[in-house]
């Protein structure tokens, strides 16, 4: 059986309301999957701690800024790629499938699930573009700097392709080989580039995972709205108010949810970057002159 992971740290609450929704929608499909959440805060999923396959590891702050900070290079994705190792060193023999807080399924995972259960190869989200052929200013600077070379010990050709990373299906063969060779190879490509870094571990699942399994895409069955992030969080929002306020338990959460409306709000957009440097000028030009609070007494 696949386990499924998610990593959940830090204050900001809209990380576990994504989370949360995210499993919910698992859960609908999928009611005895066993789903891991690695977080520095249990407090937050004591909703479902008694839910049957749910299992919560509570993994202290002070080993989660560790894991951002030992690559040399302070790195907040490298937390991910840790809390994936972390998993996988405990259930070295079960496929593991990670998902990012700002995902949903909208079908069943079963052919996900048979990929990497057979051993037929890793699973991403989604194909984005081949290194070499990508035409963004981002993307020609990764190549220019690391375009048929070798570091950490893995060469970066032609064919090698930028994967989204927003999911992450790592079969049971060679999977802590797998793992620990994506992580030393993030932190080269991390420490060895000025700008840019965000993409680095995405860089490195994409390449490491290709190599050693092959990979294909997840997007028939999971959606991942990072570009529609706000729209999305408000929809949320809006749906854990309503069970807050009508107490709903677990299992009514989701016979409501297999009605909410999953295709009102796009999951993705290309940004005008020119229009949103306007409007960060403008917000900096045009500030609020009065502005009261309540004083303390």
């Amino acid at each position: 059986m696949v386990n499924i992971l998610y990593l959940a740290y830090g204050d900001n609450p809209n990380i576990y309301s994504q989370a949360y929704f995210s499993m919910a929608t698992i859960r609908m499909y999928h009611a005895e999957t066993p789903i891991h959440i690695v977080t520095d805060a249990p407090r937050y999923f004591k909703r479902i701690s008694d839910q049957p396959h749910f299992f919560i590891h509570h993994v202290p702050t002070e080993t989660i800024h560790e894991w951002m900070n030992t690559g040399q290079k302070k790195f907040v994705f490298r937390i991910k790629m840790k809390a994936i190792e972390w998993i996988i060193s405990r259930y070295p023999d079960q496929p593991l499938l990670y998902f990012d807080s700002d995902t949903f399924i909208y079908q069943s995972l079963t052919p996900v699930f048979d990929i990497i259960e057979r051993n037929d190869g890793a699973v991403m989200h989604e194909f984005e573009s081949l290194f070499s052929k990508n035409k963004s200013k981002t993307s020609r600077s990764i190549w220019k700097t690391f375009g048929a070379k070798t570091v950490a010990s893995v060469y970066i050709s032609e064919q090698h392709a930028m994967w989204n990373a927003g999911v992450l299906g790592i079969p049971v063969k060679r999977n802590v080989e797998a793992i620990k060779r994506a992580i030393t190879l993030s932190d080269e490509l991390t420490n060895k580039i000025q700008r840019n870094t965000f993409v680095m571990e995405q860089m490195a699942f994409s390449i490491v995972l290709s190599d050693f399994y092959g990979l294909s895409e997840s997007k028939n069955c999971v959606a991942h709205y990072w570009g529609f992030k706000q729209e999305w969080e408000t929809a949320i929002h809006k749906f854990h108010v309503m069970s807050h306020f009508q107490q709903l338990t677990f299992e009514k959460e989701l016979e409501i949810l297999k009605a909410f409306d999953f295709s009102n709000i796009p999951v993705w957009r290309k940004h005008n970057h020119t229009r949103y440097r306007l409007i960060n000028r403008i917000n900096k030009w045009f500030k609020d002159k009065k502005v009261e609070y309540i004083s303390k007494k």
